[in-house]
């Protein structure tokens, strides 16, 4: 019965988030707090009378952790030990998952839930990183009157029909207002048979002008690409990763999308529930050798409060491999692919004040969940990023790209990298398929909400994205 765990230990743990060092908690957390408790003394009534020496061997032999994690920064097998992705096989015995949407491991779960071929059940609240009877935020369960029937069952032989319910419970998490004081979550639980709940569709968006968001099957007829320049300080709204701290919910996200490109949909006239994995397929070239992409996808209310739903992280080095990364060259566009976090959510709709929008946007760092990467450089450069889902035959050229100052652009100039975004692509759409859900940033809030990004700072180097984006 694994609560709040991980299935893979370099792709979903404390450590690294598609290859970015997730920083805060390492340092200001497990990695730290570590350190002090390996140093503490044994108890003499368990180590005998030589505990004494047996504490002198603790303080001289006592390595941080970190020291180690920073050495491993590529995937490999220093993390295979403990993580049962790739080999769910070799479990044999019925499992009953356990594990929280806000929580830092919301995807293996889901994940584990998918691959296991035993008996099993998954349930999912809107939970943190402690226990689904004292979670904040809310709603509380007696979870472990739901692990007494399991065990019952399958420990005691008892009938209590534990077996002849729906194998999934979820949370459907709806609009809260994005205060990190919060204690409880909107919504209503779902019993479902599968993770794929009947009547189930995949939706794909694409990137358009002033910030759209629009449906695949939407006409479009403009050529054009978005801009802007990395800032290491934008992510602050993110949240802190939840993997041993029950506070430090996300806020809202305005003043990070003020730095970033930010793309809505518009108001949605009914429910539209989200379950799975949102993807982003960005098109991107950078003049950094190194540069880390987070895109979001938040509930924008009719106010203009934008609430983060989840996020994706991707090292740009690690787009083909996470255990062999390779650098960015300047003028190359790059197809990257961003994997959100699972996430099960209601955005604003039909039962919500009229207005309600999705909103996607990308930027190159979330402060507190990764900051600056080791071997990124702190010095100015250029970042192309193509936001996109549809890619020409032949792949992006540089030349394609619109030129400074002409056509439809948008430049956010800061500390770093420049981004672009290229909303039409004239070549046959070559399309990542996702088993779950698949989400492009489409929208760029901008001139609308959200202040222009050629109105912030005129210092730094740049990035730029090349493409068009879909979502599903």
């Amino acid at each position: 019965i694994p609560v709040y765990f991980t299935d893979d230990r370099y792709t979903d743990d404390c450590h690294y988030r598609g290859g970015a060092w997730r920083c805060y908690y390492d340092i200001g957390a497990y990695g730290a707090s570590m350190i002090g408790m390996n140093a503490m003394p044994p108890y003499p009534e368990y180590s005998g009378d030589d505990w004494a020496e047996i504490w002198e061997q603790h303080l001289e032999e006592n390595t941080p952790y970190i020291a180690e994690w920073l050495t491993h920064p590529t995937d490999g097998p220093y993390w295979r030990p403990g993580s049962i992705r790739g080999r769910y096989e070799q479990i044999k015995c019925p499992v009953f998952m356990i594990g929280g949407w806000r929580d830092g491991y919301p995807n293996p779960p889901l994940r584990t839930f998918a691959a296991l071929e035993v008996p099993k059940r998954l349930l999912m609240g809107p939970w943190k990183h402690a226990r689904p009877n004292v979670a904040i935020p809310g709603p509380r369960i007696d979870w472990l009157r739901e692990v007494v029937r399991w065990c019952d069952h399958w420990l005691k032989d008892e009938d209590n029909g534990v077996m002849d319910e729906p194998a999934v419970q979820i949370y459907m998490q709806t609009y809260d207002e994005p205060l990190p004081t919060r204690t409880e979550t909107s919504g209503y639980w779902r019993a479902e048979a599968d993770l794929e709940p009947e009547g189930s569709e995949k939706r794909v968006y694409e990137l358009r002008a002033e910030g759209l968001l629009a449906l695949e099957a939407t006409p479009r007829d403009e050529e054009g690409y978005d801009e802007y320049e990395y800032r290491p300080t934008v992510g602050i709204c993110g949240g802190l990763w939840s993997g041993g701290v029950p506070f430090g919910l996300p806020t809202d996200q305005r003043p990070d999308e003020v730095h970033s490109l930010t793309y809505s949909t518009e108001p949605l006239a009914q429910d539209l529930e989200i379950c799975g994995w949102p993807q982003v397929e960005l098109y991107a070239s950078s003049t950094a050798p190194v540069m880390v992409f987070v895109v979001r996808l938040c509930d924008v209310a009719p106010d203009g409060t934008s609430a983060l739903v989840c996020s994706g992280v991707l090292n740009g080095t690690r787009r083909a491999s996470l255990d062999d990364p390779q650098a960015l060259e300047s003028g190359t566009v790059y197809a990257l692919n961003i994997d959100l976090d699972a996430s099960l959510a209601l955005p604003q709709g039909a039962p919500h004040p009229p207005g309600g929008r999705q909103r996607g946007f990308s930027q190159s760092v979330a402060y507190a969940l990764s900051g600056q990467q080791p071997d990124l450089p702190a010095a100015d450069g250029v970042v192309a990023v193509v936001v996109a889902g549809m890619a020409p035959a032949g792949g992006y050229r540089r030349d394609r790209l619109r030129p400074r100052g002409s056509g439809r652009s948008l430049r956010a100039r800061s500390a770093g990298a420049r981004v672009a975004i290229d909303r039409r692509c004239d070549g046959p759409a070559q399309r990542a398929q996702n088993a779950d859900a698949r989400y492009g940033p489409d929208r760029c809030g901008r001139g609308r909400e959200r202040a222009a990004p050629r109105d912030m700072g005129e210092r730094g180097g740049s990035s730029r994205c090349v493409g068009s984006g879909e979502a599903s």
